[in-house]
Protein backbone atom coordinates (compact mmCIF):
# COMPACT_ATOMS: atom_id res chain seq x y z
CA UNK A 1 0.00 0.00 0.00
CA UNK A 2 1.58 3.30 -1.10
CA UNK A 3 2.09 6.34 1.11
CA UNK A 4 -0.75 8.19 -0.64
CA UNK A 5 -3.20 5.29 -0.88
CA UNK A 6 -3.95 4.90 2.84
CA UNK A 7 -4.72 8.61 3.44
CA UNK A 8 -6.89 8.63 0.33
CA UNK A 9 -8.86 5.60 1.53
CA UNK A 10 -9.26 7.19 4.96
CA UNK A 11 -10.52 10.42 3.40
CA UNK A 12 -13.02 8.65 1.15
CA UNK A 13 -14.19 6.40 3.97
CA UNK A 14 -14.61 9.36 6.28
CA UNK A 15 -16.59 11.29 3.68
CA UNK A 16 -18.85 8.29 3.07
CA UNK A 17 -19.45 7.83 6.81
CA UNK A 18 -20.17 11.54 7.19
CA UNK A 19 -22.68 11.45 4.31
CA UNK A 20 -24.47 8.49 5.90
CA UNK A 21 -24.46 10.34 9.20
CA UNK A 22 -25.82 13.52 7.64
CA UNK A 23 -28.61 11.55 5.97
CA UNK A 24 -29.48 9.89 9.27
CA UNK A 25 -29.46 13.31 10.90
CA UNK A 26 -32.04 14.59 8.43
CA UNK A 27 -34.19 11.51 9.06
CA UNK A 28 -33.91 12.10 12.82
CA UNK A 29 -35.06 15.71 12.42
CA UNK A 30 -38.02 14.54 10.34
CA UNK A 31 -38.89 12.01 13.03
CA UNK A 32 -38.71 14.68 15.72
CA UNK A 33 -40.72 17.32 13.89
CA UNK A 34 -43.31 15.26 12.04
CA UNK A 35 -43.82 11.80 13.53
CA UNK A 36 -42.36 11.89 17.05
CA UNK A 37 -45.69 11.23 18.81
CA UNK A 38 -46.20 8.05 16.76
CA UNK A 39 -42.58 6.90 16.41
CA UNK A 40 -40.87 4.32 18.57
CA UNK A 41 -38.32 5.99 20.86
CA UNK A 42 -35.81 3.18 20.24
CA UNK A 43 -35.96 3.86 16.50
CA UNK A 44 -35.41 7.57 17.05
CA UNK A 45 -32.44 6.93 19.33
CA UNK A 46 -30.96 4.50 16.80
CA UNK A 47 -31.33 7.07 14.02
CA UNK A 48 -29.65 9.77 16.11
CA UNK A 49 -26.70 7.61 17.12
CA UNK A 50 -26.19 6.58 13.50
CA UNK A 51 -26.02 10.26 12.62
CA UNK A 52 -23.71 11.09 15.52
CA UNK A 53 -21.45 8.13 14.75
CA UNK A 54 -21.18 8.96 11.07
CA UNK A 55 -20.53 12.65 11.60
CA UNK A 56 -18.55 12.34 14.84
CA UNK A 57 -16.09 9.79 13.49
CA UNK A 58 -16.42 10.25 9.73
CA UNK A 59 -15.67 13.99 9.54
CA UNK A 60 -12.51 13.87 11.72
CA UNK A 61 -11.34 10.80 9.79
CA UNK A 62 -11.81 12.59 6.46
CA UNK A 63 -9.92 15.65 7.69
CA UNK A 64 -7.10 13.54 9.14
CA UNK A 65 -6.80 11.57 5.90
CA UNK A 66 -6.71 14.79 3.90
CA UNK A 67 -3.93 16.22 6.08
CA UNK A 68 -1.91 13.04 5.66
CA UNK A 69 -2.47 13.02 1.90
CA UNK A 70 -1.20 16.62 1.76
CA UNK A 71 1.95 15.57 3.60
CA UNK A 72 1.23 17.52 6.77
CA UNK A 73 2.85 16.08 9.92
CA UNK A 74 0.83 14.10 12.43
CA UNK A 75 0.25 15.12 16.00
CA UNK A 76 0.57 13.05 19.18
CA UNK A 77 -2.72 11.56 20.40
CA UNK A 78 -4.61 13.57 22.96
CA UNK A 79 -6.26 12.31 26.12
CA UNK A 80 -9.16 13.10 28.43
CA UNK A 81 -8.32 13.17 32.16
CA UNK A 82 -10.03 10.64 34.41
CA UNK A 83 -11.36 13.41 36.63
CA UNK A 84 -13.33 14.70 33.63
CA UNK A 85 -14.68 11.65 31.81
CA UNK A 86 -15.68 9.57 34.85
CA UNK A 87 -17.82 12.27 36.55
CA UNK A 88 -19.15 13.39 33.16
CA UNK A 89 -20.26 9.84 32.37
CA UNK A 90 -22.05 9.49 35.70
CA UNK A 91 -23.77 12.88 35.28
CA UNK A 92 -24.92 12.02 31.76
CA UNK A 93 -26.27 8.63 32.86
CA UNK A 94 -28.02 10.30 35.80
CA UNK A 95 -29.64 12.86 33.50
CA UNK A 96 -30.69 10.12 31.11
CA UNK A 97 -32.22 8.12 33.95
CA UNK A 98 -34.20 11.18 35.02
CA UNK A 99 -35.42 11.78 31.47
CA UNK A 100 -36.48 8.13 31.10
CA UNK A 101 -38.25 8.20 34.48
CA UNK A 102 -40.07 11.43 33.64
CA UNK A 103 -41.01 10.23 30.16
CA UNK A 104 -41.06 13.81 28.87
CA UNK A 105 -39.60 14.69 25.44
CA UNK A 106 -37.80 11.35 25.18
CA UNK A 107 -37.30 11.56 21.38
CA UNK A 108 -35.55 14.93 21.76
CA UNK A 109 -33.65 14.65 25.06
CA UNK A 110 -32.61 11.00 25.30
CA UNK A 111 -30.67 10.50 22.02
CA UNK A 112 -27.81 12.94 22.76
CA UNK A 113 -27.56 11.66 26.34
CA UNK A 114 -27.48 8.10 25.01
CA UNK A 115 -24.64 8.96 22.65
CA UNK A 116 -22.59 10.71 25.35
CA UNK A 117 -23.16 7.89 27.85
CA UNK A 118 -21.52 5.47 25.40
CA UNK A 119 -18.91 7.80 23.86
CA UNK A 120 -17.41 9.15 27.09
CA UNK A 121 -16.22 5.74 28.38
CA UNK A 122 -14.80 5.05 24.92
CA UNK A 123 -12.78 8.25 25.08
CA UNK A 124 -11.83 7.42 28.65
CA UNK A 125 -10.58 3.92 27.88
CA UNK A 126 -8.44 5.20 25.02
CA UNK A 127 -7.17 8.08 27.16
CA UNK A 128 -5.98 5.72 29.89
CA UNK A 129 -3.55 4.31 27.33
CA UNK A 130 -2.62 7.45 25.39
CA UNK A 131 -1.57 9.31 28.55
CA UNK A 132 1.21 6.74 28.97
CA UNK A 133 1.89 5.84 25.34
CA UNK A 134 2.05 9.29 23.77
CA UNK A 135 5.66 8.63 22.73
CA UNK A 136 5.06 5.07 21.56
CA UNK A 137 5.17 6.12 17.90
CA UNK A 138 1.46 6.25 16.98
CA UNK A 139 0.06 9.59 15.86
CA UNK A 140 -3.38 10.87 16.68
CA UNK A 141 -4.63 10.38 13.13
CA UNK A 142 -3.45 6.76 13.06
CA UNK A 143 -5.22 6.25 16.37
CA UNK A 144 -8.39 7.73 14.88
CA UNK A 145 -8.04 5.46 11.85
CA UNK A 146 -7.86 2.38 14.05
CA UNK A 147 -10.89 3.52 16.04
CA UNK A 148 -12.84 4.12 12.82
CA UNK A 149 -11.84 0.69 11.53
CA UNK A 150 -13.20 -0.91 14.68
CA UNK A 151 -16.37 1.18 14.56
CA UNK A 152 -17.23 0.61 10.91
CA UNK A 153 -15.26 -2.20 9.26
CA UNK A 154 -14.76 -4.68 12.10
CA UNK A 155 -18.32 -4.27 13.36
CA UNK A 156 -19.77 -4.98 9.92
CA UNK A 157 -17.50 -7.98 9.32
CA UNK A 158 -18.18 -9.47 12.75
CA UNK A 159 -21.93 -9.01 12.46
CA UNK A 160 -22.07 -10.61 9.02
CA UNK A 161 -19.92 -13.58 10.00
CA UNK A 162 -21.78 -14.13 13.26
CA UNK A 163 -25.12 -14.12 11.49
CA UNK A 164 -23.97 -16.65 8.89
CA UNK A 165 -21.95 -18.89 11.18
CA UNK A 166 -24.47 -18.59 14.01
CA UNK A 167 -27.31 -19.59 11.70
CA UNK A 168 -25.35 -22.55 10.32
CA UNK A 169 -24.18 -23.70 13.75
CA UNK A 170 -27.58 -23.17 15.34
CA UNK A 171 -29.38 -24.98 12.55
CA UNK A 172 -26.93 -27.87 12.69
CA UNK A 173 -27.30 -28.07 16.47
CA UNK A 174 -31.11 -28.07 16.18
CA UNK A 175 -31.01 -30.96 13.71
CA UNK A 176 -28.64 -32.95 15.92
CA UNK A 177 -30.80 -32.30 18.98
CA UNK A 178 -33.96 -33.37 17.17
CA UNK A 179 -32.35 -36.56 15.88
CA UNK A 180 -30.15 -37.75 18.74
CA UNK A 181 -31.46 -36.18 21.98
CA UNK A 182 -34.49 -37.90 23.59
CA UNK A 183 -37.42 -35.50 23.55
CA UNK A 184 -35.48 -33.05 21.42
CA UNK A 185 -38.01 -32.84 18.61
CA UNK A 186 -40.87 -32.10 21.02
CA UNK A 187 -38.82 -29.51 22.90
CA UNK A 188 -37.94 -27.72 19.68
CA UNK A 189 -41.59 -27.74 18.64
CA UNK A 190 -42.63 -26.18 21.96
CA UNK A 191 -40.10 -23.38 21.78
CA UNK A 192 -40.98 -22.63 18.15
CA UNK A 193 -44.66 -22.46 19.11
CA UNK A 194 -43.89 -20.14 22.04
CA UNK A 195 -41.74 -17.81 19.92
CA UNK A 196 -44.40 -17.74 17.21
CA UNK A 197 -46.99 -16.82 19.82
CA UNK A 198 -44.79 -13.99 21.12
CA UNK A 199 -44.13 -12.74 17.57
CA UNK A 200 -47.88 -12.69 16.94
CA UNK A 201 -48.37 -10.38 19.92
CA UNK A 202 -49.17 -12.95 22.58
CA UNK A 203 -48.30 -12.49 26.24
CA UNK A 204 -44.84 -13.52 27.38
CA UNK A 205 -44.72 -16.17 30.10
CA UNK A 206 -41.24 -15.67 31.65
CA UNK A 207 -41.28 -18.95 33.58
CA UNK A 208 -42.19 -20.92 30.46
CA UNK A 209 -39.60 -19.16 28.31
CA UNK A 210 -36.81 -19.64 30.87
CA UNK A 211 -37.69 -23.31 31.39
CA UNK A 212 -37.48 -23.95 27.65
CA UNK A 213 -34.30 -21.97 27.03
CA UNK A 214 -32.48 -23.42 30.03
CA UNK A 215 -32.94 -26.99 28.81
CA UNK A 216 -29.45 -28.49 29.02
CA UNK A 217 -28.86 -29.09 25.26
CA UNK A 218 -29.90 -25.49 24.51
CA UNK A 219 -27.66 -24.18 27.30
CA UNK A 220 -24.69 -26.08 25.93
CA UNK A 221 -25.25 -24.81 22.38
CA UNK A 222 -25.80 -21.25 23.60
CA UNK A 223 -22.63 -21.27 25.69
CA UNK A 224 -20.58 -22.65 22.82
CA UNK A 225 -21.82 -19.91 20.49
CA UNK A 226 -21.99 -16.88 22.78
CA UNK A 227 -19.06 -17.63 25.06
CA UNK A 228 -16.82 -19.52 22.67
CA UNK A 229 -17.34 -19.15 18.95
CA UNK A 230 -18.38 -15.49 18.89
CA UNK A 231 -15.46 -14.28 21.07
CA UNK A 232 -13.07 -16.30 18.90
CA UNK A 233 -14.42 -14.55 15.80
CA UNK A 234 -14.64 -11.05 17.23
CA UNK A 235 -11.16 -11.04 18.76
CA UNK A 236 -9.72 -12.10 15.41
CA UNK A 237 -11.66 -9.38 13.57
CA UNK A 238 -11.73 -6.33 15.87
CA UNK A 239 -8.04 -5.35 15.52
CA UNK A 240 -7.98 -6.01 11.77
CA UNK A 241 -6.48 -2.57 11.09
CA UNK A 242 -3.64 -3.35 13.51
CA UNK A 243 -2.96 -6.60 11.62
CA UNK A 244 -2.90 -4.86 8.24
CA UNK A 245 -0.69 -1.97 9.41
CA UNK A 246 1.64 -3.97 11.64
CA UNK A 247 4.53 -2.99 9.40
CA UNK A 248 4.01 0.69 10.28
CA UNK A 249 4.17 -0.01 14.03
CA UNK A 250 7.58 0.52 15.61
CA UNK A 251 7.00 -0.39 19.27
CA UNK A 252 4.91 -2.91 21.24
CA UNK A 253 3.23 0.04 22.95
CA UNK A 254 2.04 1.39 19.61
CA UNK A 255 0.71 -2.07 18.70
CA UNK A 256 -1.23 -2.31 21.96
CA UNK A 257 -2.59 1.21 21.49
CA UNK A 258 -3.68 0.54 17.90
CA UNK A 259 -5.56 -2.60 18.89
CA UNK A 260 -7.06 -0.87 21.91
CA UNK A 261 -8.39 1.96 19.72
CA UNK A 262 -9.91 -0.55 17.28
CA UNK A 263 -11.58 -2.41 20.14
CA UNK A 264 -12.88 0.85 21.58
CA UNK A 265 -14.37 1.74 18.20
CA UNK A 266 -16.04 -1.66 18.05
CA UNK A 267 -17.42 -1.12 21.55
CA UNK A 268 -18.66 2.33 20.52
CA UNK A 269 -20.79 1.05 17.66
CA UNK A 270 -21.98 -2.03 19.57
CA UNK A 271 -22.92 0.04 22.59
CA UNK A 272 -24.72 2.73 20.63
CA UNK A 273 -26.83 0.35 18.56
CA UNK A 274 -27.41 -2.45 21.07
CA UNK A 275 -28.08 0.03 23.84
CA UNK A 276 -30.78 1.67 21.75
CA UNK A 277 -32.73 -1.60 21.92
CA UNK A 278 -32.76 -1.66 25.75
CA UNK A 279 -34.45 1.60 26.72
CA UNK A 280 -36.61 -0.10 29.36
CA UNK A 281 -33.46 -0.76 31.41
CA UNK A 282 -31.52 2.19 30.03
CA UNK A 283 -29.54 3.13 33.14
CA UNK A 284 -28.31 -0.39 33.87
CA UNK A 285 -27.53 -0.91 30.18
CA UNK A 286 -25.39 2.24 30.03
CA UNK A 287 -23.44 1.24 33.13
CA UNK A 288 -22.82 -2.22 31.69
CA UNK A 289 -21.78 -0.76 28.34
CA UNK A 290 -19.11 1.32 30.09
CA UNK A 291 -17.58 -1.93 31.31
CA UNK A 292 -18.14 -3.61 27.95
CA UNK A 293 -16.20 -0.85 26.24
CA UNK A 294 -13.20 -1.43 28.51
CA UNK A 295 -13.42 -5.17 27.88
CA UNK A 296 -13.45 -4.75 24.10
CA UNK A 297 -10.62 -2.21 24.15
CA UNK A 298 -8.36 -4.16 26.50
CA UNK A 299 -8.95 -7.47 24.72
CA UNK A 300 -8.16 -6.04 21.27
CA UNK A 301 -5.09 -4.32 22.67
CA UNK A 302 -3.82 -7.68 23.92
CA UNK A 303 -4.44 -9.31 20.53
CA UNK A 304 -2.61 -6.53 18.64
CA UNK A 305 0.29 -6.63 21.11
CA UNK A 306 0.48 -10.40 20.66
CA UNK A 307 0.44 -10.03 16.88
CA UNK A 308 3.35 -7.56 17.11
CA UNK A 309 5.31 -10.02 19.26
CA UNK A 310 4.61 -12.89 16.87
CA UNK A 311 5.13 -11.01 13.58
CA UNK A 312 7.84 -8.47 14.37
CA UNK A 313 9.68 -10.07 17.29
CA UNK A 314 9.26 -13.73 16.19
CA UNK A 315 7.69 -14.75 19.50
CA UNK A 316 4.66 -16.80 18.42
CA UNK A 317 3.85 -18.02 21.94
CA UNK A 318 3.33 -14.45 23.12
CA UNK A 319 1.03 -13.89 20.14
CA UNK A 320 -0.99 -16.96 21.11
CA UNK A 321 -1.09 -15.82 24.73
CA UNK A 322 -2.48 -12.39 23.78
CA UNK A 323 -5.23 -13.93 21.65
CA UNK A 324 -6.20 -16.60 24.20
CA UNK A 325 -6.26 -14.07 27.04
CA UNK A 326 -8.54 -11.80 24.99
CA UNK A 327 -10.92 -14.65 24.12
CA UNK A 328 -11.09 -15.78 27.76
CA UNK A 329 -11.82 -12.23 28.92
CA UNK A 330 -14.48 -11.75 26.23
CA UNK A 331 -16.04 -15.18 26.81
CA UNK A 332 -16.22 -14.60 30.56
CA UNK A 333 -17.94 -11.26 30.01
CA UNK A 334 -20.48 -12.84 27.67
CA UNK A 335 -21.10 -15.67 30.14
CA UNK A 336 -21.87 -13.27 32.98
CA UNK A 337 -24.01 -11.02 30.75
CA UNK A 338 -25.95 -14.04 29.52
CA UNK A 339 -26.55 -15.07 33.12
CA UNK A 340 -27.86 -11.60 33.94
CA UNK A 341 -30.25 -11.78 30.98
CA UNK A 342 -31.70 -15.11 32.12
CA UNK A 343 -31.91 -13.99 35.74
CA UNK A 344 -33.70 -10.80 34.70
CA UNK A 345 -36.25 -12.73 32.64
CA UNK A 346 -36.86 -15.04 35.55
CA UNK A 347 -37.13 -12.13 37.92
CA UNK A 348 -40.20 -10.90 36.03
CA UNK A 349 -42.04 -13.93 37.37
CA UNK A 350 -43.36 -14.07 40.93
CA UNK A 351 -42.23 -17.67 41.47
CA UNK A 352 -38.56 -16.85 40.69
CA UNK A 353 -38.38 -13.23 41.82
CA UNK A 354 -36.16 -13.79 44.84
CA UNK A 355 -33.69 -16.26 43.34
CA UNK A 356 -33.57 -14.46 39.99
CA UNK A 357 -32.98 -11.08 41.65
CA UNK A 358 -30.24 -12.43 43.91
CA UNK A 359 -28.53 -14.12 40.97
CA UNK A 360 -28.75 -10.97 38.85
CA UNK A 361 -27.21 -8.86 41.61
CA UNK A 362 -24.38 -11.36 42.07
CA UNK A 363 -23.65 -11.54 38.35
CA UNK A 364 -23.80 -7.75 38.01
CA UNK A 365 -21.26 -7.48 40.80
CA UNK A 366 -19.00 -9.89 38.95
CA UNK A 367 -19.41 -7.87 35.75
CA UNK A 368 -18.47 -4.72 37.66
CA UNK A 369 -15.35 -6.47 38.98
CA UNK A 370 -14.45 -7.64 35.48
CA UNK A 371 -14.91 -4.09 34.20
CA UNK A 372 -12.51 -2.83 36.84
CA UNK A 373 -10.01 -5.52 35.82
CA UNK A 374 -10.23 -4.33 32.20
CA UNK A 375 -9.72 -0.64 33.08
CA UNK A 376 -6.84 -1.47 35.42
CA UNK A 377 -5.39 -3.80 32.80
CA UNK A 378 -5.27 -0.93 30.31
CA UNK A 379 -3.40 1.21 32.83
CA UNK A 380 -0.95 -1.51 33.90
CA UNK A 381 -0.10 -2.74 30.39
CA UNK A 382 0.25 0.81 29.07
CA UNK A 383 2.62 1.64 31.88
CA UNK A 384 4.72 -1.46 31.24
CA UNK A 385 4.91 -0.68 27.52
CA UNK A 386 5.64 3.00 28.02
CA UNK A 387 8.87 3.82 26.16
CA UNK A 388 11.67 5.71 27.96
CA UNK A 389 11.61 9.45 27.38
CA UNK A 390 15.01 9.20 25.73
CA UNK A 391 13.61 6.89 23.05
CA UNK A 392 11.01 9.28 21.71
CA UNK A 393 9.68 7.64 18.56
CA UNK A 394 8.89 9.61 15.44
CA UNK A 395 5.27 10.47 14.89
CA UNK A 396 4.04 9.28 11.47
Amino acid sequence: MTVKTLPLLATLGGVLAALVGATAGVVWLIQIVMIAPRADTSQIVATFVLAALGLGVGLPLALAGLRAWMGLPGRPPGSLPVWIWVPATLVVIGLGAAVVAAGVNLPLLLPPLHFLAIALPVAGAVSLATRRLTRAGLSGRFLLGHLASGAFIATSLALGLELVIGALAGGTAAVLIAVFVPGGREHLRQIIDLLSQIAAGGNLNPDRLVSLLTWLPFVVVGLILVCGLFPLLEEAIKPISAFVLIGAVSTPGAAFLSGLAAGAGFGLTEGLLNGAMSLDDWTATMLLRAGGTAMHAFASGLVAWGWYQAWRMRRPWQGLFGYVAAVVLHGTWNLLALGVAFATIGNASISTRFTGGAMAITLLGMLAALSLVAYLGIVVISRRLQPPSALNEAIH
